[in-house]
C-alpha cells in the first residue's frame, strides 16, 4: 500500500468518524433544542401563575383589609351597646330601688 493511499484510507476513516459526531451533534442540538422549549413554556406557565397568585393576593388583601374595617365597626357597636346596656341597667336597678320603698309601705 502507497503512502497515498494510506492517506486517503484514514482520511476517509477520519471523514466517517467527523460525520458520526456530526449526526451524533445534530441529535444532542435537536434534544437540547427540544428540552429548551419544553423549559420555555415551564418558565411561561409558571410567569403566569405567579401573575393569577398575586391577583388572589391582591383580593385577599382588599378582603382582610375589608374585614378588619368591618371588625372595627362591630367594636364600635359593640362598645356603644354596652355603654347602652350599662346605662340601662343602671336606670333598672334606680327604679328598683324607688319601687322598694313604696312596696313595703
Amino acid at each position: 500500500m502507497s503512502g497515498v493511499q494510506r492517506d486517503l484510507e484514514l482520511a476517509e476513516q477520519s471523514r466517517g468518524r467527523l460525520e458520526a459526531d456530526v449526526r451524533q451533534l445534530t441529535r444532542e442540538r435537536a434534544d437540547i433544542s427540544e428540552q429548551l422549549s419544553v423549559t420555555v413554556r415551564q418558565k411561561n406557565s409558571a410567569g403566569e401563575q405567579l401573575v393569577a397568585l398575586r391577583r388572589e393576593v391582591d383580593r385577599h388583601v382588599v378582603s382582610v383589609d375589608q374585614l378588619s374595617k368591618d371588625k372595627e365597626a362591630l367594636m364600635s357597636d359593640k362598645a356603644q351597646l354596652s355603654v347602652h346596656i350599662t346605662a340601662a341597667e343602671r336606670e333598672n336597678q334606680q327604679l328598683t330601688d324607688v319601687r322598694r320603698p313604696h312596696q313595703s309601705t
